[in-house]
Parts: C-alpha cells; structure tokens; sequence
C-alpha cells in the first residue's frame, strides 16, 4: 500500500515511517509539485497528488493541513483514498482550566497553585505538545514548536497579545510522559512502547470515539491527559 505522509520536517515523521514499516511510505514535501499550506485549494491539490501516485492513505503532519482535509473526507474518499484524521473531539483533553485571556492564563496558573505545583499548558486547538511551566528553564524559543518546558516570564512574552489563543491548563502531580500513537484498522501502535495500563485506556477511548491516526499522546498521574493528531 502507498501512503503519503504530508511532511518530512516534522520530527516525529520517521517514527511514523517506523510504525508504517510495512508500507511504501512517501513524503510529501520530497516533490516539487506537492500543495503548499498556503494553496487556495489545498484539498484539490492534494487529491490530484495522491491520485497521480496512486496513494491509498493520508497521514497530514502540517497543522494547516488538518482542517482543510477534514473538510474533504468524503472527496477522498469517493476515489479509494482515506485520510487518517479522527472526529475533532475536546472530550480527549482532561483539562483543569481553560484560558480565552492572557489574564484568565495568570489567574488560571495561581488557582491551581502555582509555583508550588506543577502546571503544564496546551493550545486548545490541538496544535503542538503540553509544555510544562518551569521557571529553572530559560529558553526563547518558538511556541508550540518543539518547546517542551518554558518559565513563567516567557509566558509573557508568548500571550500577552492582543491576539490569544484560548490555552488549556493542565495540574500534575507526576512527571508527564508522552507518547507517538498510531491508530488504524490493525489496531494501535506506538513509540515509545505504551505501558500496559495506558494501553487499556487508549483502546477503550478508541473504541467510544472516533480515534483514527498519528496522535500525540501525554500522560501525567496514570492517566492520559491529551490526545491531539500529531502536527508541527
């Protein structure tokens, strides 16, 4: 079977390639007539690609990307193509606090008791990994790209704009784990290897909700806290 995955730059593109090591992988952005992000008919584009190269599934890795294929599930899949995206599902994130200002961020981060504890954050649009406040870090760089920790001067920086985007708040009281999980027809796959107990979770939330992809999985406290398709 031929699959596409839409991108090579992400980092976790090869550990997908891994999970698909039975499949003929091809990327995307190794062709130079492959849509870009900023196509006013991303969609169509891609479907004339995939149809070109005789594709079979579609694994979108650019968070532009999601939205405009979710649109077009049925399209793809009129001509034998499936996209590997579940239903949109806010259910999936177990949350403490939901932030829509950088003043509910600040006042969401002390009533859940900041910084004697713990307190990761997440863009409430699935983008990117959670990222665990820590004042010891003191790193600049680019938010929801690869940023794994941040201190609380940063976050500033970041959110205080007259554009926020709403962020989930998430309090921990064990180390957070995260996890690459793919999910299709063969059942669920993932690297590193899930333990046991959270294994049984992911498939018994699988098998309520429409969970079908590459997902970025954290778990914090025994428990999954966030499932989001995996994008840069």
């Amino acid at each position: 079977m031929k699959v596409l995955i839409t991108t090579s730059k992400h980092f976790a593109s090869f550990r997908l390639t891994t999970l698909l090591k039975n499949e003929e992988v091809l990327f995307g952005d190794d062709f130079d007539n492959f849509p870009t992000i900023n196509s006013n008919s991303l969609a169509h584009q891609m479907l004339t690609f995939c149809l070109d190269h005789e594709i079979q599934k579609v694994f979108p890795l650019k968070y532009e990307e999601v939205s405009e294929l979710r649109k077009a599930f049925v399209l793809f899949n009129e001509f034998g193509i499936e996209v590997m995206l579940g239903a949109e599902d806010e259910n999936l994130n177990r949350y403490n606090k939901k932030a829509n200002s950088y003043a509910e961020l600040s006042t969401g981060l002390i009533a859940l008791g900041y910084p004697n504890h713990k307190i990761a954050i997440a863009n409430a649009n699935g983008r990117g990994e959670l990222i665990l406040i820590d004042d010891a870090v003191s790193n600049n760089l680019q938010i929801w790209n690869r940023v794994t920790s941040v201190n609380f001067n940063q976050l500033g920086k970041w959110f205080n704009q007259s554009d926020f985007k709403p962020v989930f708040l998430y309090q921990l009281n064990d180390d957070l784990q995260t996890f690459f999980v793919l999910i299709d027809e063969t059942g669920l796959k993932a690297v590193p290897a899930l333990p046991q107990h959270i294994c049984e979770s992911l498939n018994a939330i699988s098998q309520n909700t429409n969970l079908k992809g590459f997902y970025h999985v954290a778990v914090a406290d025994q428990n999954v806290l966030r499932i989001v398709n995996t994008t840069l």
